[in-house]
């Protein structure tokens, strides 16, 4: 099998994975402080997920970065680098690329639960 193969199994595999359920705890992020009040703070991710609130209550920083911790899994399953050479550097670049860097802080909580493990 050839990488351009692979590739295209390792995206079908992500695509099937991705029904089941992704959850995300966020804390001290941007707007966000406290986090989601419910179910220990994460929220589920599902096919369709809706953010309602306030103007600058923190709904599209929330969805860059879930949309950067999917891109990162995504890139992990297909091969694209390692889970060792995934540096915070790495990271970074990509929420810099998402133009959410300056949201983290020092107390910012992070816990990404994603489908591929």
């Amino acid at each position: 099998m050839n990488s351009t193969q692979q590739k295209s199994v390792n995206n079908t595999y992500f695509c099937e994975k991705i029904k089941k359920m992704i959850q995300i705890r966020i804390e001290n992020f941007g707007p966000i402080k406290a986090g989601y009040p419910d179910n220990n703070g994460l929220i589920d991710i599902k096919k369709v997920t809706v953010f309602i609130g306030n103007q600058g209550s923190g709904k599209s920083s929330v969805a860059k970065l879930i949309s950067t911790m999917m891109w990162i899994e995504k890139a992990l399953v297909r091969g694209d680098f390692k889970e060792k050479d995934l540096t915070i550097r790495k990271f970074q670049k990509q929420c810099l690329h998402h133009n959410i860097s300056h949201e983290f802080t020092e107390d910012t909580v992070i816990d990404y639960r994603g489908i591929s493990k």
